[in-house]
């Protein structure tokens, strides 16, 4: 290094006299060099002397450098090459704190090379300032103390990049022990640390996901107690901290120590199995059910090393299901019921088979009694017409009660009912006591019965069960309602089972029956009409005197009876039905008695009968009069059900009708479209062909030409039709506009005029004085105008009249009382078939025999009218005519 330095000297004094001789334009370079002045001398002296410290500088740092490396690799083995191949940081420094030693990684690194990094001191050059404290005491102590072992600081790099090294420090002592150097190996752990960093805040995360879930989760180690417990688990069970047993383990096995085959988590840590249970819980006096499921965790040899225990609250979902598994069997018990009602057996044999049932639900009668009473004869009295194992103090004492209306028109009730009877051991006489549910049968707003289930005296209310006797005795209700229908219609038909099946013949027989049976001089059947409040005679039976009386006599005692029922009667028996009155009729006597029909629940009509002052009726002839009027009312539903039955067939077979038309005119539609198409390119190309040919044989002989004319006039003819077809699939767009019809007839009229007066056609017109103004598309409209009146032309090949009348109508049955214009197109023509009439509107239908006509003419022009909410008529008899109609709505003024 000094020989270096002596070189770098004796360079710099031979080119400083070479660059004055060149300045200062001297020539003499050997002067320069041994002789310069005193200036230069002493400025080369300086620089000179600069230069040779500086070599003696280096020479001491490079000698101290190879000293430590000789020191470290003779005592350490820490030679550069060993220290570069090495892939920790290795920083060596003196007991001042400046760097001495630098391997590559550590140069790497910072962006320092170990030129730049010798001398400076450590923690100015590679710390930062957080940091650089720390440091600077750690080396300002060290003979004082030890130097840390270990230390973890910041690594601040050349790029101002931070780093985070973690740095094992070893202190080299000489042989007087004396410490000479810090040795510090690091680790670069800032991937390691923001990777600790986002494991724990995932794991944050994750805890706090646990921690708020609605479910209790815990982990129970081999010895069964809990590791750990979120928030939920510590919640419901606060008195199981991290050091108690598992909960379910706890709960099953009476909290001892020993392993119960019960608990799904002992089960788990035995077997390796997922395993579950419900259990019931009271926390905070609630009762609870929880559903407990185990999983197990196992460790690398796939043992189970712990279980994770997850307990959810499962009470609402348990009440859900319970309510689920009610109502279904309400449901099977409602089907079997419905299924005995089926079978062919009496109303009380089907009582006795549905309280079986009812008693054999699972899980709502302990004691297996009960009894289902009847509103008999007395309607003040409730009949039982069927028990279950009842006492005989109950079957004795209970077999008929007061009906109480009041009482049973509501909802179910829950009752206590004390009983005494005598002990079969001969004991005294004891008293039970019973706690019984007591439903209502209602059917209507009637109540047919009641339905009590009996219970022991301890029996909670419970509103499930009413719920399900409610069920119960509702569909009861329908089939005990069917069942007495049943037998009454039974009875009726065996007194009455030669009448026919007509209705109004049987009302008649009926009538006539009637009249027999009490010797009544007249009976008389009125419908009442409800719209007008007339009574029309339906039915009669004998005469008197004055016929007209007697009508007008009847039709006051029906008032009577009809204000009768208006106002409401307390009693429920076939006798409150039941009008009496003596009178006299033109000088005699008469007993009048009359009842009213009823059908669905509304007055049809009443049946009265007067007989003789003389003649007196037993009370078997009045339940006789209740037996026919209940009869009619059956014949009454009968006529009213065949009449809705024959109209909803008109309907069905109306609309069915419409659908199959519907259907083949939208099949024809695309069949059409299609074969328009297909077929007009064709006759374009025969068309081009035909004009082309005409202009070639010009002077071709008058049959040539004639050909060519026909085959022309035939290929238009066709594209005509083709046109036709591709309007009836495709209507075109309606732009309406308002007009006045006569304007429209006058120029499709003229039109036609000329073509007219050559078969000798007169053409007449008529037109309403009124202002008529109609909104529609002008084209279309006189399309169909032209269409109906070229067929009336067509009608006529001898000659004829046409007559257009254009004039205000009402049509009540499609426009609603509105007025409508009505364009009338009639003929005297040939006319039309009645066979043909209803086939004038299906496409390719055609009555023209020369085959001129395409058979859309018609077709396009009613669903051209019908796109304009109007209608299209045809009315035709053979040989005198045709008109037709164009019906359309008149135009709003104000539009």
């Amino acid at each position: 290094m000094l020989l270096l330095g002596i070189f770098f000297s004796f360079l710099y004094w031979i080119g400083a006299s070479a660059m004055n001789m060149f300045i200062f334009a001297r020539g003499d370079i050997l002067g320069e060099i041994l002789s310069p002045g005193s200036l230069e001398l002493g400025i080369r002296l300086f620089v000179v002397s600069l230069i040779m410290v500086m070599s003696f500088y280096f020479k001491f740092v490079i000698s101290i450098k190879k000293k430590t490396d000789n020191e470290l690799d003779k005592k350490y083995g820490f030679s550069n090459d060993v220290l570069d191949t090495l892939g920790v940081l290795v920083v060596a420094c003196d007991l001042r704190g400046r760097i001495v030693r630098f391997n590559k990684a550590a140069e790497d690194l910072s962006g320092y090379s170990l030129r730049q990094a010798s001398g400076q001191y450590i923690w100015k050059l590679l710390t930062s300032d957080s940091d650089s404290k720390a440091l600077k005491n750690a080396f300002s102590n060290i003979q004082k103390h030890s130097f840390p072992a270990k230390h973890e600081n910041s690594w601040l790099a050349k790029n101002k990049q931070q780093f985070l090294i973690k740095w094992v420090n070893t202190v080299f002592r000489d042989e007087s022990q004396n410490i000479r150097y810090i040795l510090s190996v690091g680790v670069d752990v800032t991937e390691y640390q923001h990777n600790k960093q986002a494991l724990q805040s995932s794991n944050n995360k994750y805890k706090d996901l646990i921690d708020n879930m609605a479910v209790g989760i815990s982990l129970v180690s081999r010895d069964r107690r809990m590791i750990y417990a979120n928030k939920q688990m510590q919640k419901w069970f606060p008195e199981n901290d991290i050091a108690g047993r598992s909960i379910c383990h706890d709960i099953f096995s009476d909290y001892s120590d020993k392993s119960c085959h019960i608990c799904p988590t002992c089960r788990t840590l035995e077997d390796g199995q997922v395993h579950e249970s419900v259990m019931n819980v009271v926390i905070d006096s609630k009762s609870r059910v929880f559903k407990v499921v185990s999983f197990p965790v196992t460790d690398n040899n796939n043992k189970v090393a712990a279980a994770v225990e997850t307990v959810e609250d499962f009470t609402k979902i348990n009440k859900q299901e319970q309510e689920i598994r009610h109502n279904y069997l309400a449901q099977a018990v409602i089907n079997s019921l419905l299924r005995f009602s089926l079978e062919n057996i009496t109303l009380e044999g089907f009582l006795k088979c549905s309280l079986s049932i009812i008693l054999s639900t699972p899980g709502f009668s302990s004691e297996s009694l009960g009894a289902i009473y009847l509103i008999g004869d007395d309607p003040d009295i409730l009949d039982m017409k069927a028990q279950s194992n009842l006492p005989e103090a109950i079957k004795k004492g209970y077999q008929q009660i007061p009906f109480n209306k009041q009482l049973y028109s509501n909802a179910v009730t829950f009752n206590i009912l004390s009983v005494t009877e005598a002990s079969r051991s001969r004991q005294p006489v004891q008293e039970k006591t019973f706690a019984y549910y007591s439903a209502p049968v209602l059917y209507a707003g009637n109540i047919l019965g009641v339905i009590n289930i009996y219970f022991n005296e301890e029996h909670k209310r419970d509103k499930r069960e009413e719920e399900f006797l409610t069920a119960i005795a509702n569909t009861l209700a329908g089939v005990i309602h069917r069942k007495i229908t049943e037998e009454r219609l039974g009875k009726i038909n065996e007194c009455f089972v030669n009448l026919g099946i007509n209705v109004q013949d049987n009302i008649r027989h009926l009538v006539d029956l009637c009249g027999a049976v009490v010797e009544a001089a007249v009976v008389i059947y009125g419908r009442i009409n409800l719209d007008s409040g007339r009574f029309d005679i339906a039915a009669k039976r004998g005469s008197c005197c004055s016929d007209h009386d007697m009508l007008k006599l009847y039709e006051n005692t029906c008032r009577k009876i009809i204000d009768k029922a208006k106002a409401g009667s307390s009693q429920e028996s076939t006798e409150s039905l039941i009008h009496q009155e003596i009178f006299d009729l033109n000088g005699k006597t008469y007993f009048c008695i009359a009842q009213k029909v009823e059908c669905r629940g509304v007055c049809k009509g009443v049946l009265a009968v007067f007989c003789r002052s003389d003649c007196s009726l037993k009370g078997d002839d009045k339940k006789f009069l209740g037996i026919i009027s209940s009869a009619i009312s059956i014949e009454e539903e009968r006529l009213r059900e065949n009449q809705e039955l024959s109209e909803a067939y008109d309907k069905l077979k109306k609309a069915q009708n419409g659908l199959v038309q519907s259907e083949k005119l939208a099949a024809l539609g695309r069949f059409s479209s299609g074969m328009a198409h297909e077929v007009k390119n064709p006759l374009g190309i025969i068309l081009g062909g035909i004009e082309y040919l005409d202009k070639k044989l010009e002077s071709a002989d008058e049959d040539v030409r004639m050909a060519i004319g026909k085959i022309k006039e035939s290929t238009l003819r066709a594209d005509i039709i083709i046109r036709n077809l591709l309007k009836f699939a495709m209507p075109s767009e309606i732009k309406t506009e308002n007009v006045r019809p006569d304007q429209l007839v006058d120029e499709t009229i003229a039109l036609l005029k000329y073509r007219t007066a050559l078969i000798n056609i007169n053409m007449k017109t008529e037109f309403s004085k009124d202002d008529v103004i109609v909104s529609v598309d002008k084209n279309q409209i006189q399309q169909v105008l032209f269409n109906l009146i070229v067929n009336a032309v067509d009608a006529m090949p001898r000659g004829g009249q046409i007559k257009v009348k254009v004039y205000k109508a009402l049509m009540n049955e499609s426009f609603g009382d509105k007025p409508v214009c009505v364009i009338e197109v009639a003929d005297t023509g040939l006319g039309i078939s009645q066979d043909h009439l209803s086939k004038l509107f299906e496409p390719f239908f055609t009555t023209k025999r020369d085959k001129k006509g395409t058979g859309l003419g018609l077709s396009i022009s009613k669903i051209i009218v019908e796109n304009h909410k109007g209608l299209l008529s045809i009315e035709s008899q053979e040989a005198k005519g045709t008109t037709v109609k164009i019906i359309l709505p008149l135009a709003d003024r104000g539009a």
